[in-house]
């Protein structure tokens, strides 16, 4: 029968394992993090934002804007003088009449912020339009705003697509575009007061009409205390507790690659 260990010697080797652990864990994390920041060039995005009266909340001009899944792609690109993932609009001036203008808007499909601007679809489509129709002269520019549906999308039209006068419009639609032209849906989504849309969408009237509910400059996202929520309150729920663990998980999905990473 073998004998028990002493007591102090159970508790010495408990306090070893107590400072080991947690000195290990550090030790995989500074490792880990160290290495995703020599292989990644940047682990958050950043894409700054302007209001734009009558038509919403747009990427700002001029602006860099990074973009990153942290797995696959880390895009830099740069916004053109209206705001959008584009070669700069001057390029059509004099030529939109003598030339077949392309223009596509859309959402996220078309802003595409995961692929530089070379290799966008309408720059890819203005490519093979010179190589195999080059009679027709087309030239292509594109107005994509993420997070937009075709009613957001009217206003975009009106203001920078229009006054370049083109020849073909191509609307896109994606399947998530259903939801995407309600305001009370998309606010649902992304957290925003439904009242005070970021974005133009379609407002029923009293008397059964339709109109374009204008963006507000207002605009800002709600939280619980808010009283707007998917989910009810649960008893006895913290809101200082949530607060302060989503702020140091924004903290740290802002400063660390590896808890990023862990996202």
């Amino acid at each position: 029968m073998t004998r028990p260990l002493p007591s102090y010697l159970n508790k010495r080797v408990l306090g070893w394992w107590s400072l080991l652990i947690p000195v290990g864990l550090a030790s995989i994390a500074v490792v880990a993090e160290t290495a995703l920041r020599l292989a990644q060039p940047f682990s958050v995005g950043h894409a700054p934002t302007a209001f734009v009266p009558g038509v919403g909340l747009m990427l700002k001009p001029n602006a860099e804007i990074r973009h990153t899944n942290g797995l696959d792609f880390w895009t830099v690109s740069r916004t053109n003088r209206d705001g959008f993932l584009d070669r700069e609009p001057a390029r059509l001036q004099g030529r939109a009449t003598a030339s077949c203008h392309i223009c596509l808007i859309g959402d996220s499909y078309i802003e595409a912020r995961e692929v530089p601007v070379a290799q966008k679809v309408h720059v890819q489509l203005e490519e093979l339009a010179r190589q195999e129709l080059p009679q027709l002269g087309v030239v292509t520019s594109a107005f994509g705003r993420g997070n937009t549906a075709q009613a957001s999308q009217i206003a975009i039209y009106e203001k920078y697509a229009r006054p370049l006068a083109p020849r073909i419009v191509v609307l896109f639609f994606s399947p998530n575009d259903f939801g995407g032209n309600s305001a009370l849906t998309m606010a649902a989504r992304q957290g925003w007061d439904p009242e005070r849309p970021p974005f133009a969408f379609p407002q029923r009237l009293a008397d059964g009409r339709v109109r374009l509910m204008p963006p507000s400059p207002e605009y800002h996202r709600l939280d619980r205390r808010d009283g707007f929520s998917l989910a009810p309150l649960s008893a006895g729920y913290d809101l200082k507790s949530e607060s302060m663990l989503c702020q140091a998980n924004s903290w740290l999905r802002r400063t660390s690659y590896f808890g990023k990473w862990l996202h």
